[in-house]
């Protein structure tokens, strides 16, 4: 699983409600281990696509769907 440490305002993940302390354990059903592994499920995939993000928050997983933007530059 990857620990989400930031959201920024107007992102995806932030329309799709993930918050700072979110565990990703999943996309497209397939199962996170590490951060490097959710970035790579992440990378993998275009600007517009639409993914499946399962986490859990306080103990409840939870599935939402997060349409991909363009990363900006950091």
């Amino acid at each position: 699983m990857a620990r989400v440490t930031q959201v920024r305002p107007g992102t995806p993940a932030a329309k799709a409600g993930l918050k700072a302390g979110d565990e990703i354990t999943a996309v497209d059903g397939k199962q996170i281990a590490s951060a490097d592994s959710l970035t790579g499920a992440i990378s993998a995939k275009k600007p517009g696509d639409t993914v499946s993000i399962t986490y859990t928050r306080n103990g409840k997983s939870q599935t939402v769907q997060v349409k991909l933007a363009t990363r900006p530059n950091s």
